[in-house]
């Protein structure tokens, strides 16, 4: 163990966490109401390493945790993350998985696990656990290949004196079982067991008939992480929060009758308001350079647009569209791709694809040298390909596919849309008619 900083069992997902019984030689009374430990719970980023910052009121970022961890002394607390670090397993969820793997040393997380995904994802970039080095990895090693084991058991050292933390990954139908098992971590002093469960089927009854204070964490269902349990439950269920959008906190205070730890949970919002740190700023850039020489924007999915149509650029509508067109070039639409230029994320095509039109299908947005009319969210974003329309004087109408509002502007990248969706179309009102209820017109 590293000396100088509390070694705990970073428990692998997280709330509610409980103490065991203490024996008679430890006096719980004093310091009543401080937590002994306070333990930061992150999980289920899911590859959202920073909100795209398109709109605002978006939650997450790597950047932001820094502020939320340091409110606490490093003596008194302890970093875990509980894996599922991408919602796939392509060549970009790669390239997320090795930039997560470097925040965590750079944030210092004492404790990372894997989940059977995140263990391939592992394997495909290289990743080798240090011994004896912060964070310790475990998971659900089965074929041993990165010799990760599925539980960890840490002392650390607290004003109460020594505590140990036991976490062990458990499979839904085994959960029962283990907790019908003797206490690993002993029947005298501090501790806290925590049972990582990576489903969430139906959960047996847990109740104990002793006072050992346990936890199960369970995936996410939210991006809110939250207590499934009454406060005083043991065990204590709880579930993560997903794509990095909050922390949970977990409390150790000593009762107040001195007869145990109690536990303490919040969900800390990871604000648009909170600093920036510069080293994982910095780190988001190099994620940015990676995307950019993988060429992902270039070899991008295309499907087939329908029979006969294709993408003709906002300038073909101009001619007979001039009024809509000049309008419409003033607003900040027609300048998406340029937002995309000045913050680096303008080869990225998660990012790209709300910000062009037809990046997702054959003949839309390449790139900037090659379709420079399609940049920018154009007339047939929204209209639909226009070739058959220009070709027919305006006899045939515009086909699909069309972007709906929704679209692009989802809880995720645009949290304000749903309650203010009016005040949204106002911005675009490029056409003749008065302003009022606007619906966007399929020519």
């Amino acid at each position: 163990m590293q000396e100088g900083r509390p070694q705990v069992l970073l428990l692998l997902l997280i709330p509610c966490i409980g103490v065991r019984s203490v024996s008679a030689a430890i006096d719980l009374s004093s310091h009543q109401d401080q937590p002994i430990l306070t333990v930061f719970v992150t999980g289920c980023t899911l590859g959202s390493l920073r909100p795209c910052g398109c709109a605002g009121g978006q939650l997450g970022g790597l950047e932001r945790l820094p502020t939320i961890f340091q409110q606490v002394p490093a003596e008194q607390r302890l970093l875990l993350d509980t894996g599922w670090w991408t919602q796939g397993q392509d060549q970009q969820d790669l390239l997320k998985a090795q930039t997560l793997l470097e925040a965590f040393q750079v944030l210092g997380y004492d404790l990372i696990h894997l989940t059977p995904q995140d263990l391939q994802m592992a394997l495909a970039i290289g990743f080798v656990p240090s011994q004896g080095q912060r964070p310790v990895a475990i998971g659900a090693d089965v074929s041993g290949q990165l010799g990760l084991p599925n539980a960890f058991t840490w002392t650390f050292q607290t004003r109460l004196g020594p505590a140990t933390v036991y976490a062990q990954q458990v499979q839904t139908r085994d959960l029962k079982a283990r907790l019908n098992l003797p206490s690993p971590i002993g029947s005298e002093g501090l501790g806290l067991e925590i049972y990582i469960v990576q489903d969430r089927s139906v959960m047996p009854d847990l109740a104990i008939q002793d006072s050992r204070p346990i936890c199960i964490v369970l995936p996410a269902d939210s991006d809110q992480p939250m207590c499934l349990t009454p406060a005083q439950a043991n065990p204590m269920v709880i579930s993560m929060g997903r794509f990095g959008r909050y922390v949970a906190r977990l409390d150790l205070i000593p009762r107040p009758e001195g007869s145990g730890l109690r536990l303490e949970f919040a969900a800390i919002p990871v604000s648009e308001g909170l600093a920036s740190h510069p080293e994982l700023m910095e780190l988001y850039k190099q994620y940015q350079a990676m995307v950019a020489a993988s060429g992902l924007l270039a070899s991008h999915r295309r499907l087939p647009l329908p029979d006969k149509a294709r993408y003709v650029g906002s300038l073909a509508c101009r001619r007979c569209h001039r009024y809509e067109y000049d309008a419409a070039s003033t607003q900040p639409h027609a300048k998406a791709y340029a937002t995309l230029q000045k913050v680096g994320s303008h080869l990225d095509p998660e990012c790209v694809v709300c910000h062009v039109v037809g990046l997702d299908y054959e003949g839309g947005f390449v790139s900037l040298d090659q379709t420079p009319d399609l940049a920018g969210v154009g007339c047939e974003a929204c209209h639909g390909p226009g070739w058959q329309h220009v070709r027919t004087a305006g006899r045939a109408r515009t086909t699909g596919p069309r972007l709906s509002c929704l679209d692009c502007h989802s809880p995720d990248h645009s949290p304000q849309y749903a309650d203010h969706a009016a005040e949204y179309l106002q911005k675009i009102h490029h056409w003749k008619e008065p302003k009022g209820s606007i619906v966007v017109k399929p020519h």
